[in-house]
């Protein structure tokens, strides 16, 4: 059964929330996703159909491939946010999750209670300065819902600790300062936000 455009539109567009929701899930878990990708028909000539089915493992949904399309876009539906929400589009919304699941990944280890023990860590300087820059890049490309103040903060934190032993780790601590704060905001207001002064 052939899909007209329109349907064919659709189902890739809720294919992709519903990979989105999936890919949501796992980086709750502490799963990393880099990507999601999903599958949806094809109208171009010579393409074949690459077809999507609804439901879960719990209760599966199983249709003829090529038809009931009007109940697997109402099985879909519930993993598409409304048109006026930010995430309507499934790739903004996979970068949102993604930012906001590593950005409660840094904040759980710097603002971890319990003993935080200094170790002695052989690093080279180059490494060292490597590691700076790359915290520095997480910085420039994270989204407003990513850890990229705090990537910020532990880049002069290190530039700063370099040749100052370990009392330099009682002395430059601001992404661990920074940390705790933040998390007793989110604490404080648990709706998902970035980590940049704009949410102050």
């Amino acid at each position: 059964m052939a899909t007209d455009a329109h349907t064919a539109k659709e189902l890739a567009f809720h294919a992709r929330h519903y990979v989105t929701a999936v890919a949501e899930q796992l980086l709750a878990e502490s799963i990393p996703v880099r990507a999601v990708h999903a599958c949806g028909p094809y109208a171009e000539p010579g393409q074949s159909f690459a077809d999507v089915e609804g439901g879960s493992t719990e209760r599966p949904y199983y249709r003829q491939e090529g038809r009931d399309f009007p109940e697997l876009l109402k099985r879909l539906a519930p993993h598409v946010p409304p048109a006026e929400a930010p995430s309507h589009l499934p790739g903004p919304r996979f970068t949102q999750a993604q930012a906001v699941a590593y950005q409660r990944r840094v904040l759980a280890s710097l603002a971890a209670q319990g003993p935080d023990p200094i170790f002695d860590l052989p690093v080279r300087a180059s490494e060292l300065e490597a590691l700076a820059h790359l915290l520095e890049y997480i910085e420039a490309v994270s989204s407003p819902f990513g850890p990229g103040t705090l990537a910020a903060h532990f880049a002069q934190d290190l530039r700063d600790r370099r040749g100052g032993g370990y009392e330099s780790v009682y002395r430059h601590h601001a992404a661990v300062d920074y940390a705790v704060e933040l998390q007793e905001r989110l604490e404080r207001n648990p709706r998902p936000q970035g980590d940049g002064e704009s949410s102050l």
